[in-house]
């Protein structure tokens, strides 16, 4: 597209003001942002003329003298660049001289007042030396922000090209505004309208933050109490369990929100592996005919369907639809008006990436799970999101209710990472750092913050395929470093009794099927885990760790949550893994088989293979692949995996974790 020629200008009155103008909630870019007057030079115009046409243009007002203080060159999307030309003068002007040209208000602002407002990135940088408060006078934030965008500018259109990307915006704030953002790419493949700030991208799971913030808005007012049983909110709501006859008397809010009520990741309608026309009551009301994985609040397990239960709540009580309350109570008090969850607006978008899927071919617009899956928003409103949660909740959500977010319910002793509500609570480079990503339907999304540093950072991007590098946790290690902290190994346990490792001897199946094995050859214990053999050791009755990855230690635990052989927990971050004493089978085996759908594209597929010695659940395929895992025939035709997951072939369409399944011809 070539360079465009830009002319800014920084006008300061006798009071040492300089004249801001607040543009529109509408403007094609930087809405609703503050930045200094200025636009585009003319072809054949000098910039000096130029930037005195503007200055008139916009504000009414003349100035003798003008100086070129500095040009900055800026490269966007592609061949794109911006040439911005800074002059600057000083004038005897007031507020009552000016006349509104442009914007929503144009002003004398104090230069501590304009570190307290959202400036636009160019805004922020021409006026960096000029600004003295706390959030803009450190020259090594300012540094490190410049270095990471120069860095990405250069880096991400070569990923893109590399890894056939069609787009990606990226961003940098802190507690005082957005530092710096960009857009690169095409918001189609093979399409040629690049992506910019202002483009919209479905963030998927990051909705989850978005959601469980309006609860607590809820909670704010009075509406819900996140301890009370969801059956105070939702009357009608029943699940299956294995374990209680009613389990969902015991399930609260508080475990919706933190992934602990026991749900399985889909439902039988609106899910990833659904693409009917369903509508989110409809996706909601099928919630009751899952089966739980396990008992109400045992542990943590990633779910969509309690974020869902919880918009579902908040539907309710409200009276509105949850995305018009979430429109009305959060997003527009917090000026985001490029983020919504309403299906209709966001497919009306006319600067909306499209998504591309690599193990699909039919994208969907519309998600379902509108609670769990369903916002698109572009980087800058992802930003100005971060940074409500960086200053405290900005008015909107009062600061007690935004910490409670971000505390684990019911940690494991010792638990220092794992998920809060609807936010997850992570270490990355070994610093504390609270996020959500998001992948699926085309789009892959990464928004964390640091809440020590006061930074955060924003990548965006319209496929789902898994990228190479980890493009928000390096921007984040190169903002605010990292702590070589390890917490030291604790010392081998003296009173076990010599047979309990043997106890703990088997194979563990996770989130991902990924598994860990647990072998004892006397007395060595040794973990194994991608792959990668290490020695371990036990350090209580029901705990062990490996010797040289101090901070990750394990727990074995029952049904009930005390000590047990059922499932084994990281006390690191909460992740589970299941007990899986699968079967061998011999040739002599039954098999039937089974494809496994994903937007119109077959993924993988399940065999299911039983004899008189038990029976066992394989998955083929890249992208559905896991070893054979031990069923339990529960009823006739029902099954339950080692993880908990049902297999229901009483059925007219067999399902397997709510999963349509195709019965293979051949079987």
């Amino acid at each position: 597209m070539g360079q465009v020629e830009v002319a800014l200008v920084i006008l300061t009155d006798q009071r040492g003001r300089i004249v801001m103008q607040h543009r529109t909630d509408d403007a094609p870019t930087d809405p609703s942002r503050w930045t200094v007057p200025g636009g585009m030079i003319e072809p054949g115009e000098d910039p000096e003329a130029a930037v005195h046409r503007e200055l008139l243009e916009e504000t009414g007002l003349r100035c003798a003298t003008l100086s070129l203080e500095r040009v900055i060159e800026r490269r966007f999307h592609g061949s794109r660049s911006v040439r911005y030309h800074v002059f600057a003068g000083t004038t005897d002007a007031t507020d009552q001289d000016i006349v509104l040209g442009e914007g929503q208000a144009m002003v004398f602002v104090s230069q501590d007042e304009i570190g307290r407002k959202d400036l636009s990135p160019i805004a922020r940088e021409v006026l960096a030396e000029r600004l003295n408060g706390p959030e803009h006078g450190d020259s090594a934030v300012d540094a490190a922000v410049d270095a990471v965008a120069r860095r990405l500018t250069e880096e991400i259109p070569r990923l893109l090209a590399e890894q056939d990307v069609p787009g990606m915006a990226v961003g940098i704030c802190d507690r005082s505004g957005v530092r710096w953002s960009a857009g690169f790419g095409v918001r189609v493949r093979g399409g040629d309208q690049p992506v910019s700030t202002q483009t919209v991208f479905s963030i998927q799971s990051g909705t989850k933050m978005y959601t469980a913030t309006a609860v607590m808005l809820t909670v704010q007012r009075g509406l819900v109490d996140l301890d009370a049983p969801i059956t105070a909110y939702l009357p009608d709501f029943t699940v299956h369990s294995r374990w209680e006859p009613e389990p969902q008397h015991r399930m609260t809010l508080r475990h919706l929100l933190s992934h602990t009520a026991g749900f399985t990741h889909e439902a039988p309608l609106g899910s990833n592996f659904d693409d009917r026309d369903t509508s989110f009551e409809e996706h909601c009301r099928s919630i009751s005919d899952t089966w739980l994985r396990f008992p109400v609040g045992h542990h943590y397990e990633y779910s969509n369907l309690g974020i869902d239960l919880a918009a579902l709540v908040v539907q309710r009580v409200t009276g509105v639809a949850f995305h018009d309350f979430v429109r009305e109570e959060l997003l527009r008090p917090l000026g985001l008006h490029r983020t919504s969850l309403d299906h209709k607006a966001i497919a009306d978008d006319r600067d909306r990436a499209v998504g591309h899927s690599v193990a699909g071919s039919r994208v969907p617009v519309r998600v379902p799970m509108v609670g769990a899956g369903g916002a698109y928003t572009n980087v800058d409103d992802a930003l100005r999101y971060l940074m409500f949660h960086l200053t405290g909740g900005q008015g909107v959500l009062r600061p007690d209710l935004l910490a409670e977010m971000y505390e684990i319910p019911n940690p494991l002793p010792e638990q220092r990472f794992g998920y809060g509500l609807g936010v997850q609570v992570s270490r990355w480079n070994g610093r504390r750092v609270l996020n959500h990503g998001g992948g699926g339907f085309g789009f892959q999304s990464a928004m964390a913050w640091d809440p020590d540093a006061g930074i955060g950072v924003v990548m965006l991007t319209n496929t789902d395929q898994p990228l190479k590098a980890h493009l928000a946790t390096g921007m984040l290690a190169d903002l605010t470093g990292s702590d070589p902290y390890v917490p030291p190994i604790p010392p081998a346990a003296a009173d076990v009794d010599r047979g309990t490792p043997a106890t703990m001897a088997g194979e563990y199946v996770g989130r991902g099927f990924k598994v860990i094995r647990i072998s004892v050859d006397g007395d060595r214990i040794a973990l194994e885990r991608d792959r990668t053999r290490q020695p371990a050791r036990v350090i209580g009755t029901n705990e062990l760790v490996s010797e040289d990855d101090g901070y990750q230690r394990f727990r074995l635990l029952g049904h009930d949550g005390g000590p047990g052989r059922d499932y084994l927990v990281s006390v690191d971050d909460g992740a589970t893994y299941y007990r899986n004493d699968a079967p061998s089978l011999g040739d002599d085996a039954t098999e039937l088989s089974y494809g496994v759908d994903y937007m119109g594209t077959r993924i993988g597929r399940l065999r299911l293979r039983h004899s008189g010695d038990g029976a066992t659940l394989v998955g083929d395929g890249d992208e559905f692949g896991f070893p054979p895992l031990r069923l339990t025939e529960h009823t006739a035709g029902l099954y339950f995996c080692a993880m908990g997951e049902a297999l229901d072939l009483t059925v007219d369409r067999p399902t397997y974790a709510n999963i349509t399944l195709h019965p293979d011809d051949a079987s």
